[in-house]
Parts: structure tokens; sequence; C-alpha cells
């Protein structure tokens, strides 16, 4: 932390209530200690700090002096235009844009990352796809006809009620939920997840980011998810001969012509017939075959999403520098 205290400094904080402006590095720790001691902390009742005015909450974007705004807000699929608000006042103020919040970039990545680079300014987006943030990568550096098709698992609530209900049979498909809730990587609203909203949103970026030239939107991708009644018979299909050890995933596959969401019967062989937190991105290349990049993580939510951001944080500084 004290190596982050002296290369970083924040100008500004806002919440839902409030813009405050800390006076130094040691207030914002003691605001972060804060806000994590109940949800119901709110900047506008911190004690002993200068807020700002409340009748603006992007203030602190357009008129600090930072160089990187960071959106950590939650992703609300009904304000895209709110989502992407935000992203253009930072870009349009000359800051770079750093983010967690997948909701502009599933509708407006083409509009966004068009805007920055007429600023000659970065994005940070790898805290909003975490799964598929190293495929992107390796995927950008192909050949622009190499790369043929992706599928992958995005959504890491889906694949651990699923696996879930595979290990143990005798669960119901409210118990398996109820355990990714518990573990603590399903969303607040479990519909995001089990209707196929995240993975939409991620499918939605990844294609943007190694097809760019499709420019699509969340609403482009065929979203089925794994509560409807395909997923249902996919289940009882695999339970039927388990001797097969088939698995059932929900599977997002890009191609130039198309992009979907689905639960799909998989093959244990395969790539994608992983278990628990886990990601895999499988990369169909025409020279090189299939590239498989798989992420399993230790832990999920809040810092596992807050180490990505920083990571973001120190490229877009180390590049400034």
């Amino acid at each position: 932390m004290a190596g982050l205290a002296s290369r970083f400094s924040v100008a500004s904080i806002a919440d839902s209530s409030a813009v405050l402006y800390p006076k130094d590095n040691a207030q914002v720790f003691d605001v972060a200690k804060w806000k994590a001691g109940s949800r119901e902390n709110k900047l506008s009742e911190f004690p002993s700090a200068k807020v700002g005015a409340k009748g603006d909450l992007l203030q602190g974007i357009q008129f600090s002096h930072s160089s990187i705004v960071v959106d950590a807000t939650n992703s609300d699929y009904t304000k895209h235009y709110e989502a992407k608000g935000r992203a253009d006042l930072a870009l349009n103020s000359g800051k770079h844009y750093v983010t967690a919040n997948k909701v502009a970039l599933a509708f407006h990545y083409g509009e966004i990352f068009d805007l920055a680079k007429r600023k000659g300014l970065q994005i940070g987006y790898g805290a909003t796809n975490i799964s598929a943030r190293h495929a992107i990568i390796i995927a950008q550096s192909m050949g622009k006809e190499e790369l043929t098709s992706v599928q992958a698992l995005l959504n890491s609530a889906t694949t651990v009620v699923l696996s879930s209900l595979e290990q143990d049979p005798a669960l119901s498909f409210e118990q398996a939920i109820e355990i990714a809730r518990k573990d603590g990587i399903l969303e607040s609203d479990p519909s995001i997840d089990l209707d196929g909203w995240d993975a939409a949103a991620k499918t939605a970026i990844l294609s943007n980011a190694i097809f760019p030239e499709r420019r699509i939107t969340i609403n482009d991708v065929s979203r089925t998810g794994i509560r409807e009644e395909k997923a249902e018979k996919l289940i009882e299909t695999a339970r039927k001969d388990p001797t097969k050890n088939s698995k059932v995933r929900e599977v997002s596959e890009i191609t130039r012509e198309k992009a979907l969401v689905e639960p799909r019967l998989i093959e244990a062989s395969s790539a994608l017939a992983v278990a628990g937190h886990s990601g895999v991105v499988s990369l169909s290349s025409q020279v090189s075959g299939e590239i498989v990049v798989k992420s399993t993580f230790p832990s999920s939510g809040i810092a596992l999403t807050s180490s990505i951001l920083l990571s973001d944080i120190n490229r877009i500084a180390a590049a400034m520098s």
C-alpha cells in the first residue's frame, strides 16, 4: 500500500450520494475502510471531510486534476447511456478511462474507443472481462484474417452452478444457485448471471476487441440463460449417461458472422470442461490451430476486480511516464 501511496494520489471519490475531495492519501484509505464497513455508509455522511456539491456527481470527473478516471460502479443494463456518459466525460476532459463496468462497452464499444483514439487517450477494461483479458492480447497480436472463431466460458457464476449440479446430482437448481451466492460469485441480481446478461455483455466486448470491424452491441448477441428449458434438457441428458462424463456449460461463441451465448453439452475432453472459479477462452486460428487461455481464480468479487483495475492503472501510468 505504501508503494501505491507514493506513486499515485486520489483527486476525488464519488458514490451515489456525493463527491469527496480527500485532503491526502491517508484520508483515501480512511474512506475505503469506512465504506467497506457497511453498504449503508455514504460519502455524504463521511466525518471530517470536505464534500463537493451533491447536485452533480460527475464533477469529480470533469474538474479534478486527475489523469485517470476509474469507474467501479455497478453494471445496470437499463442505464447504458448514463454509463457511456461517464466514459465520454472522462475522455472529453482529457483523462484516461479505466472501468470495471461492462455496460458502456457492451452497448457503445466502438463509439467510446473512437473517441479515445481521437483524444489520444487509453482505455483500461480488463476488469470488465477478466477471463478474456489475456486472450484479447493474444488475439490482437494475430494477423487480421488469422483468427477464425472463439469459444469461451466468460461467466464463472454459471460454471459454479452447473458444475455443482454435476458433482452432486441430488442438488436442486435452487440449491446450486445458493452455493454460488454463498461463494460470493453471484450478482446481487442473480438474473444478470443466470439469464446470460453478464456473459452476453462480455461476449459483445470480446467480439469488438478481436473483430472490431463488426462493431456489435449486446443487443446483437443471441442470449439463452441456464434457467431456460434448453439448459434443463441438457442437464437431464448428461445425467442419463454419467459414463460419458459430459458437461453442461454456458458457452459464448464468436465468429465474424455471429455472437451468441447458450448452454451446451460438451465433452469431458473439451478445453471448456472446467469447473468452479474458472474461465476459458479457446481461439481458433488458421495458422496456429487452437490456442487455449485458461484462468482459475483463487478469489472472486472485489479483491479480484481491484487487482485488475490496479493493473490497468499501472499500465497506463507507465505509458504516461
